[in-house]
């Protein structure tokens, strides 16, 4: 699910916090 999030934001920024967040729980 954490790869779904990452595609749906489309700033890099985002999704670099997207995934850290998602790795993080």
């Amino acid at each position: 699910e954490g790869k779904v999030i990452v595609v749906i934001l489309p700033d890099t920024g985002e999704r670099y916090l997207s995934t850290d967040l998602f790795e993080a729980q």
